[in-house]
């Protein structure tokens, strides 16, 4: 599978995730999950490239 589809499909999951939190949870809590996430996903990277190989 391409990588591209990858962000393509991870994207559009967020977005809909991301609406349907909208009206359950407060704006600035929303905007913490996202970076707590974009957090996540960048120590994954970053694990993922420096200890596997």
């Amino acid at each position: 599978m391409p990588l591209s589809l990858l962000f393509i499909g991870g994207g559009f999951a967020g977005m809909l995730l991301g609406s349907t939190l909208r009206s359950r949870v407060h704006g600035n809590t929303l905007q913490r999950l996202f970076a707590a996430a974009m957090w996540l996903v960048a120590l994954w990277m970053l694990v993922r490239n420096l200890l596997l190989p």
